[in-house]
């Protein structure tokens, strides 16, 4: 009951401030209120507290207004990220094949002729490998092409070795050599990267 007579002397006293006013003024703020009849509305539904003529008027904030946010950024898609998302195990394996391409064009990059026949031979040989004995001669071509002897037997398969292209297999005093799958791997990649055999034409 206090509530309603509150707003009842609320909108006596503001028709009393507008009756008050000049006839042009009352006009203007006629078609104001008239503009903007919405907020107005949606301001008195919204009213807690007020005063009278001192205009104190405190309301609930829109709750609308509350729960409109700026949308979140997202930034664009990438293609190869997308990609790669679409297709990790494709992905996988082509960085390995790009990863593998350079290891070999780096080993190739090092490697003598001589020691590219070394790798054939045991390729011919499989798992039975060959002894030292056979794979002399493959040092001596090189020493024989380079003109110096200083390249010792022991070195010259140890580069092999530490590329990982050959195996040491039996007793430590007479071990066996047979490629490993890395150096079957590395001639694979040089037969398919460099037709008519282009990579054996190389020095030594």
């Amino acid at each position: 009951m206090d509530s309603v007579a509150s707003i009842a002397d609320y909108v006596l006293r503001l028709l009393q401030v507008l009756l008050a006013w000049p006839p042009v003024i009352l006009a203007i703020a006629g078609v104001a209120m008239w503009l903007f009849r919405h907020p107005f509305t949606d301001l008195i539904k919204r009213i807690v507290e007020g005063e009278a003529y001192g205009v104190r008027v405190k309301a609930q904030p829109n709750l609308q207004q509350q729960e409109v946010r700026a949308p979140a950024l997202v930034a664009p898609q990438d293609p190869t990220e997308q990609w790669v998302r679409e297709h990790p195990r494709e992905a996988i394996e082509r960085s390995q094949r790009v990863y593998n391409s350079y290891l070999w064009e780096r080993a190739l990059n090092a490697i003598f002729g001589t020691q590219l026949n070394l790798l054939e031979f045991l390729e011919t040989k499989g798992a039975a490998g060959a002894d030292f004995a056979e794979l002399v001669p493959f040092h001596q071509q090189h020493q024989k092409l380079f003109g110096n002897t200083a390249y010792q037997f022991a070195d010259y398969l140890n580069f092999l070795k530490v590329q990982d292209f050959i195996i040491y297999e039996g007793p430590q005093q007479v071990p066996r050599v047979r490629i490993a799958p890395v150096g079957i791997n590395f001639l694979s990649y040089l037969r398919s990267a460099y037709p008519n055999e282009r990579y054996k034409y190389r020095y030594f």
